[in-house]
């Protein structure tokens, strides 16, 4: 979405994570005075901080904050320590050869 500073937008539907990026915009819209709501996908990964803290903030802002189940298209991707509770989140450095199965699963650690 490009945002113009001058005219900010009305009413926005920001898909939010939970992360800094979307959760920044969320505020942002709060404080232009725009209409927002929040949609997230949970897509069953074991674990949750950022769709927990997109849910806290729909809720301290009070903002409709809908939740897509995407689950069943999560289970699709088997082999994945973000999604099966069998295979172990990969320690050491992102680069090294024991992280290749997952890079972005040690932030959620």
């Amino acid at each position: 979405m490009t945002v113009n500073p001058a005219k900010p937008p009305v009413s926005a539907v920001v898909l939010a994570t939970g992360g800094l990026d979307s959760i920044t915009l969320v505020y942002y819209l709060r404080d232009q005075s725009a209409s927002a709501r929040m949609l997230s996908f949970d897509d069953g990964q074991l674990r949750r901080p950022e769709l927990e803290s997109a849910r806290q903030v729909a809720g301290d802002l009070r903002l409709a904050h809908d939740v897509s189940d995407r689950r069943s298209a999560g289970m699709l991707l088997a082999g994945s320590a973000l999604t099966d509770p069998a295979i172990p989140v990969p320690d050491g450095h992102y680069a090294a050869p024991s992280k290749v199965p997952c890079v972005m699963c040690k932030r959620f650690a």
